[in-house]
């Protein structure tokens, strides 16, 4: 029996629907480690976080790589401006930059 062949287009959107699958995947994976972890957190604790969510969108894409490098992945400020192609003082003035907008929102 001759399978029509509709020039590849199941295949397409099989592989766009696993891709969005696994995405999904991720996604919850993240956001349900984020919401146990924050299910732990002090009234003060739970503030916090929210101050630095509301902030998110005031930071350069530059000063969200750093927090991330620096707070998550543990690197040193030499080896973000090394991997950023800057200083370490650059690196540093900018995750001091975030943290002043963070406090300011506090």
């Amino acid at each position: 029996m001759d399978i029509p062949d509709n020039n590849g287009y199941e295949f397409e959107e099989a592989a766009e629907l696993a891709k969005k699958a696994v995405n999904r995947l991720n996604v919850t994976k993240i956001t349900v480690e984020y919401l146990f972890t924050r299910d732990d957190f002090e009234l003060d604790e739970i503030r916090y976080c929210y101050s630095i969510e509301r902030s998110w969108h005031l930071f350069t894409t530059e000063q969200k790589q750093i927090l991330f490098f620096y707070l998550v992945q543990g690197y040193s400020f030499t080896t973000i401006g090394k991997l950023n192609g800057y200083t370490q003082q650059n690196a540093s003035k900018i995750f001091h930059k975030a943290c002043e907008i963070i406090q300011n929102n506090v």
